[in-house]
């Protein structure tokens, strides 16, 4: 495909960019086969869109630049190149104007809904609810969650307050406000902001849009960056566990941490409950890789690292000790299991409980910051892996494929505490050590 059918191919389904289309701009000015082929394929997205229903038989166009001879002077007038390019330019672009105006008369995106928490809707008398069914052209959710499956198998949420229009049931474009997006069979589904599209490798992500910028966040799989601003040298594509936010002065920064809430659609930027932040030696400053921490997020079968889909249950049907029921977690990453040079720190919120689950032999360090053993055990449901297809199972003393001791620390004055490797020597550990936090209650 020629570099201006591709750019064709782009205006008329209006993904364009301003750079694109002052590049189609010059293409026509400099050749007339250039603009030949344009005029045929104007012709034919034109019979296209009026067959599918998408221009009104009884719409009447606006009117066109036309370019007429002028009465023969007494002296011959000569037109300036420049303004006869430009003159030129304009009529060729008249009639993809007319069709962008009437374009934008799009028709509503049908969509059912699957949960709702709270959720209220501008555009609704009432609050919507499970399966409800809706067609509309924008989302303005107030407040509360809603989460619905578009017509082409995407499941779109948001968390209000939020501003969504709903371009067709593969593009949506974030006016403000939090989106998720769960791709599934959608593959290139499109989620815009003012400053970049984000489009689906097949994946699970998070687009959230403000003044400041646009945060970028994703759980599973892989997205593609689309941004005019960004240099050639900044990320083009994230994958599972990585997060950008992308300022809206053209600065591009990693999101270090990531607070997730019980709904899928409950995300942000930066940590939450007792844990105020987290970094470690390991990664460049600029690298993408995030912590999630889960405020209230231990339980059985949840996820415990970034990175994998191992999951925490107690060690038996007794459950996990009552101690770590409902405490802050951190999901950690599992391919720093063998770095032995490893260093984590975090911050506090306030006086905590922090807790760690180790490998059975602890290195030195965890006695030396002044953790004690609690005696108690955590176990590990590492389900699928490079090397077996075994699913991870439901429910405490189910799967479990490894156990951890339960060490804690009381944290009286909060501040940065520093973490050390999970394990001493070349080989390293056999798990990645996980984190989790208490509000301390001093007497």
């Amino acid at each position: 495909m020629s570099d201006l059918a591709e750019i064709l191919e782009r205006v008329f389904a209006r993904d364009a960019s301003a750079e694109e289309e002052g590049k189609l701009t010059v293409m026509l000015a400099a050749g007339s086969a250039e603009r030949r082929e344009y005029g045929q394929q104007m012709k034919i997205h034109a019979l296209l869109e009026w067959r599918g229903g998408r221009v009104a038989e009884s719409t009447e166009p606006p009117e066109t630049i036309r370019i007429v001879a002028f009465p023969a002077p007494a002296r011959k007038l000569r037109i300036p190149w420049a303004i006869a390019a430009m003159l030129a330019t304009m009529a060729l672009f008249a009639p993809l104007l007319w069709l962008r105006h009437h374009g934008s008369e799009r028709q509503a995106v049908a969509l059912e809904v699957l949960f709702t928490d709270r959720a209220s809707l501008v555009e609704a008398a009432a609050q919507p609810r499970a399966g409800d069914r809706l067609q509309t052209r924008r989302l303005s959710l107030r407040e509360g969650i809603l989460r619905a499956r578009l017509g082409s198998g995407a499941i779109l949420g948001a968390e209000g307050p939020a501003q969504i229009e709903l371009l067709s049931d593969m593009r949506v474009r974030v006016l403000s406000g939090r989106v998720t997006v769960e791709a599934g069979a959608a593959h290139g589904f499109t989620v815009e902001t003012a400053r970049t599209r984000i489009v689906d490798l097949g994946t699970r992500f998070g687009v959230d849009a403000a003044a400041a910028g646009t945060d970028v966040v994703v759980f599973e799989g892989a997205v593609e960056l689309h941004d005019p601003q960004l240099p050639a040298a900044a990320p083009q594509r994230l994958v599972e566990g990585e997060g950008v936010h992308l300022a809206s002065n053209g600065g591009a920064q990693p999101l270090m941490t990531i607070a997730t809430g019980v709904e899928r659609e409950q995300w942000s930027a930066g940590a939450g409950g007792v844990i105020r932040s987290l970094r470690d030696n390991r990664r460049h400053p600029e690298a993408l890789k995030y912590y999630q921490v889960v405020p209230a997020g231990l339980k059985e079968d949840t996820r415990a690292y970034v990175d994998r889909e191992h999951q925490w249950n107690g060690v038996d049907a007794k459950g996990l000790p009552a101690f770590l029921q409902g405490a802050d977690l951190v999901r950690t990453f599992n391919d720093d299991k063998r770095e032995t040079e490893l260093e984590i720190t975090i911050e506090l919120e306030a006086p905590a409980v922090l807790y760690l689950f180790l490998d059975k032999k602890p290195p030195e360090w965890v006695a030396q910051a002044g953790f004690v053993n609690t005696g108690e055990w955590i176990g590990l449901d590492e389900g699928p892996s490079s090397n077996r297809a075994a699913a991870t199972d439901v429910g405490p003393g189910a799967s479990i494929d490894r156990v951890l001791s339960v060490w804690k620390l009381e944290v009286r004055q909060p501040g940065p505490i520093k973490l050390g490797p999970p394990r001493a020597g070349a080989t390293g550990a056999k798990a990645m050590y996980g984190i989790a936090a208490r509000k301390l209650e001093l007497l």
